[in-house]
């Protein structure tokens, strides 16, 4: 399905947010309309959908992890692209993955867990040994096409880390039954890239990297 959109007459659009992206299993596409003007490509209008089956999806920049057992539908049309429930497996663990079209915008929902021994078993050391646990969370991501065919994109990861024990010194200790609210963000502003992490009420860090150099601003408490 990924290579049929990057050599049709859609790749002009799609071709570069396709282009790092491995897709591996069963998968198909079926188009329901598509209309491509002799004069005008980028006026080309389609609907349809891709279906996943055991499928496995993997970017080039974080080959070591990927979406494993997709399962699922994808509909798209010219005014977006939508699905409900998609469900696959990232860290040995089920995520379930919502998309939407919102404003000029496209969001995408995926919930799921994770283990921090599991993250660790990828990426060794990434979790240090006061944080063990299991917690629920959430990531967002925001597509936003400014162009056609230019994309951007916004992450935002958020946990309630329940379930996460936090072995160190208070006021960031945090026992493993009890909530306390983690967001992590990156955002395109400006054509720089704009990190935020906030960890309850302790403290709240925002960087920028400006023609790299970096700037930040970190504040502790209320």
């Amino acid at each position: 399905a990924v290579d049929f959109l990057k050599n049709s007459p859609l790749k002009d659009r799609f071709g570069s947010a396709l282009e790092p992206i491995a897709m591996t299993g069963l998968s198909d596409i079926k188009l329901s309309n598509l209309t491509v003007p002799l004069t005008d490509t980028d006026a080309t209008q389609v609907s349809g959908h891709v279906s996943f089956i055991e499928s496995q999806l993997r970017h080039d920049l974080i080959t070591d992890v990927g979406l494993l057992d997709v399962n699922g539908q994808l509909r798209f049309d010219n005014n977006g692209v939508y699905a409900e429930n998609i469900k696959a497996s990232l860290f040995n663990e089920i995520v379930d993955i919502n998309v939407q079209p919102k404003n000029d915008t496209t969001a995408i929902v995926m919930t799921g867990q994770v283990k921090t021994e599991q993250i660790n078993s990828v990426w060794p050391n990434s979790i240090p040994a006061f944080v063990q646990g299991k917690t629920a969370y959430t990531l967002d991501i925001t597509v936003l096409e400014k162009t056609i065919g230019d994309f951007y994109l916004d992450y935002s990861l958020s946990s309630e880390l329940k379930g996460i024990e936090i072995d160190i010194p208070a006021p960031f200790t945090k026992p493993k039954l009890d909530k306390k609210s983690l967001k992590v963000s990156l955002d395109n502003v400006d054509d720089n890239l704009v990190y935020f992490f906030k960890y309850g009420d302790d403290i709240n860090v925002t960087a920028v990297n400006e023609d790299d150099n970096w700037r930040a601003a970190v504040k502790f408490g209320d």
